[in-house]
């Protein structure tokens, strides 16, 4: 009997190893408390319930340090925030269900205006799911409208480029997934980072009556499910995206 259990529970594993990858990223506008108060420790505590479900999460504007242990529980594989001779650090966040075997973190060289205050950049990390390894990179690109601010951007994006060419090798999927603070023109990234866009509709981030797609994912693989789903616990809703 006791043979018979351990087969199954083996074969109940590989079946769940060969499902579906459930990715998710979010702009949860956790702030410093010391800056803004916008009920951060209470949102952190619903957002992490509705993190549950996915395996992969990458969050942008994680910037509270106390909510930070309030984000993470359910995930056995996490990379903080990190910081370099800013005042703030990068806010980008990363839960993981699976061993991040490798990552790497870059701080943009250019900035302006108030986005200079934190250590604003790109995290790079690598997963391996059956037989595959998965590079996703998670940033939180330059605010602002105007020409000034996408050359900041697009600056960025170079820098980013540099990144994932140094850690790509043949067969290595690789997805950008984050803020991009690009309402029109994200076809630029697309043809600079040699990535197809998924997602070309529709709102991610609200304010009173206007709103913008300005959350992303592009990806040098097929994506077989996207959604914007419209959770109302920051000031821009989660992307998800399922890999088969």
């Amino acid at each position: 009997m006791k043979r018979v259990l351990i087969t199954l529970l083996f074969l109940f594993m590989a079946l769940q190893s060969q499902g579906q990858l459930n990715v998710l990223s979010w702009n949860i506008q956790m702030r410093p408390i010391w800056l803004f108060k916008n009920h951060q420790l209470e949102r952190a505590s619903f957002i992490n319930e509705y993190l549950q479900d996915y395996d992969i999460v990458v969050l942008q504007e994680a910037f509270e340090k106390k909510c930070l242990p309030i984000l993470t529980p359910g995930f056995n594989h996490v990379i903080y925030p990190s910081k370099q001779d800013k005042q703030i650090s990068n806010g980008l966040l990363i839960l993981s269900k699976y061993p991040i075997e490798y990552s790497e973190s870059i701080y943009f060289d250019s900035c302006k205006g108030i986005d200079c205050v934190a250590s604003k950049g790109a995290t790079l990390f690598q997963i391996t799911k059956d037989s595959v390894k998965y590079q996703f990179i998670t940033t939180h690109l330059q605010s602002g409208n105007g020409k000034s601010f996408d050359k900041i951007r697009l600056s960025q994006i170079r820098q980013i480029k540099e990144l994932m060419l140094k850690n790509w090798s043949f067969g290595v999927r690789q997805a950008l997934i984050g803020d991009l603070n690009q309402n029109k023109g994200v076809e630029k990234f697309e043809r600079l980072l040699n990535l197809k866009n998924c997602n070309e509709n529709g709102c991610t981030w609200f304010s009173g009556t206007e709103t913008q797609l300005l959350d992303y994912i592009l990806s040098n693989f097929e994506l077989s499910t996207f959604s914007i789903e419209t959770v109302q616990l920051s000031d821009h809703f989660p992307i998800r995206v399922i890999i088969e």
